[in-house]
């Protein structure tokens, strides 16, 4: 048990398979029984990285360059994780540091993407430029230099560098992906969704071709389409959480919670800090009723990983009142009224959730108040939609915020 390379080989292995929170311990333990164990914190930075937590691989990066300082690949983990956190200048600083004679192009790419980031777009293009004469045809920096392209109303540079990689490389499923892009640049869906089915062909087992198809199909509202293809997608490659968790929200769009509960599930399974799953499947427990000690778990858990988010405060509000807790909801209600934006079509449910907590604890005066708002919100947005030529539906929570209105 105190083998610091047994620890070692099991995180890299858990981290292999996507395992990355418990890959974290395994190769935090490998350091601590090892502080020397140098790969062990390379892969650290990777993973910290991998799970969002920018701070901590800045700070194992930079302990490995002391020791590696020609370590480029590390170097640009860390300005990665710099540029995550908005600071674009350290970031361009880490890269800078590696001599211009062994700048290859993943380090002419990531300078060129901090530049990008800063606003300055002549600069980042010409490390782009540079990038593509050292790797010609290489998807990701043609995708960069078409952003550039679009920005600078040069659209037909890119078009042509396009079109002069997938003549070189016609089965790369990667460039199919770009020539898409062009063609939803240019309005043209059928050639869009052709170029995409033709990258699956190419590459089924690319998930990125799926979850592309996907978004054009949500994009278009062909929403019977868009599960088909995420369905596609998890026969490919069952372990991928944002998939599952996107099948979550469509299913959970559509009345299927059976099947929203099933994704959101496995998404926690394969991503156990996925936040807005574990946010989704809480409150879909809580408005049904079940469950709701899992329930209260799962949306304290998303209120940790999400602290600023409105809809987490409001899952977690709901959840202690459905648990019969109103005066402990009130605050996390309070909390999701003030964050959501005054248009959002959520905003009268929150208030009318908050009223019920006020109602339940006995503070009549303020429920009243948090109840007007929330019919006030609706009616705003019913005469918005007329304004537009639409016609609003009433949520069932309407209805009962009424009849609550003229109780209280």
């Amino acid at each position: 048990p105190d083998w610091p390379q047994a620890h070692f080989l099991l995180g890299t292995a858990l981290a292999t398979s996507g395992q990355r929170t418990a890959a974290r311990a395994e190769l935090a333990r490998a350091l601590e029984l090892d502080a020397n164990l140098t790969e062990a914190r390379r892969a650290l930075v990777d993973v910290h990285a991998s799970l969002g937590e920018h701070e901590y691989a800045v700070e194992e990066g930079r302990r490995y360059l002391i020791e590696n300082p020609d370590a480029a690949a590390v170097r640009i983990r860390v300005a990665q994780s710099l540029v995550l956190t908005g600071r674009q200048k350290a970031a361009l600083a880490e890269v800078e540091a590696i001599p211009e004679a062994s700048r290859n192009v993943d380090v002419n790419y990531a300078i060129g993407r901090i530049h990008m980031s800063m606003g300055d777009l002549v600069q980042a293009r010409q490390y782009m430029e540079l990038a593509l004469t050292q790797a010609p045809g290489t998807p990701d920096i043609l995708d960069t230099l078409l952003d550039l392209d679009r920005e600078a109303g040069t659209l037909s540079e890119s078009l042509a560098r396009i079109d002069a990689a997938v003549a070189e490389s016609p089965d790369d499923a990667r460039l199919q992906q770009l020539v898409a892009k062009v063609a939803l640049i240019q309005g043209r869906n059928a050639d869009a969704e052709a170029a995409l089915k033709r990258a699956i062909e190419l590459d089924p087992e690319l998930v990125s071709n799926y979850r592309l198809l996907a978004r054009f199909y949500a994009r278009t509202g062909r929403t019977a389409e868009t599960i088909q293809i995420y369905e596609q997608a998890l026969e490919v490659k069952p372990d991928q959480p944002q998939v599952h968790h996107f099948l979550g929200v469509l299913y959970e769009m559509g009345g299927d919670e059976d099947r929203a509960v099933e994704h959101y599930e496995a998404a926690i399974r394969y991503e156990p800090n996925l936040g807005e799953a574990k946010n989704n499947l809480a409150y879909i427990f809580a408005e049904n009723g079940e469950n709701l000690d899992r329930a209260l778990d799962l949306a304290q858990e998303a209120k940790a990983l999400m602290p600023d988010n409105a809809s987490a405060a409001d899952t977690l509000g709901w959840v202690l009142y459905r648990r019969g807790v109103p005066s402990a909801a009130v605050g996390y209600l309070k909390e999701a009224a003030a964050g959501f934006p005054a248009d959002d079509p959520n905003q009268g449910l929150v208030r009318y959730h908050l009223a019920l907590a006020y109602d339940a604890g006995g503070d009549a005066e303020n429920a009243r108040v948090s109840v007007d708002a929330a019919l006030a919100v609706h009616d705003g947005q019913v005469k918005a939609a007329r304004a537009a030529g639409l016609v609003a539906g009433t949520p069932p929570w309407v209805k009962e915020a009424r009849q609550m209105k003229s109780r209280l």
